[in-house]
């Protein structure tokens, strides 16, 4: 049975998926940061970094995602919803948030399709770079879940000896 998770653990969360963007806006930045600095508030300074108003609008959307995650991975609201289609329903939700604070926060030119064509595929590789990571760190529990019932069996049949 899961703890539950209070208050340090959400924004332990929040931290951790900021920080993962971050250092992916930095590597964009670095390598499209002076192409894209004309056309786009993301990239105002260039690849000499993210503003401050672009890191705050990025740890407000992370806040957000973190709500979305407790609306759609706690059984305090959903509770009938299959897993499934909890996951498929929060990243269609994730893409909806995103695209608001693209075109409200004037991320880049909302006309421009090439950019949302690499805005879409961008978060795709996310998407299953995540996958991947919870699914390994699902095998990672799963094994020390085996080990652990194996060890408590163990330990039950010599104390019936």
């Amino acid at each position: 049975m899961e703890r539950k998770k209070n208050i340090f653990d959400y924004c332990g969360m929040v931290l951790m998926q900021f920080g993962f963007s971050v250092i992916v806006m930095m590597i964009f930045t670095r390598i499209f940061g002076e192409k894209a600095k004309d056309f786009s508030a993301m990239f105002m300074l260039g690849k000499e970094g993210l503003s401050i108003i672009v890191l705050l609008q990025f740890l407000l959307l992370t806040v957000l995602i973190v709500m979305l995650r407790f609306v759609f991975f706690t059984d305090c609201i959903i509770k009938k919803l299959a897993m499934s289609f909890r996951g498929a329903f929060m990243m269609v939700a994730v893409l909806l948030l995103t695209a608001v604070f693209i075109i409200t926060c004037d991320w880049f030119p909302i006309d421009n399709i090439f950019c949302w064509i690499m805005f879409v595929l961008c978060f795709l590789i996310s998407l299953l770079g995540t996958i991947g990571m919870l699914s390994i760190k699902e095998k990672i529990e799963n094994k020390q879940l085996d080990e652990a019932l194996k060890h408590y069996q163990d330990k039950g049949r010599n104390f019936d000896e």
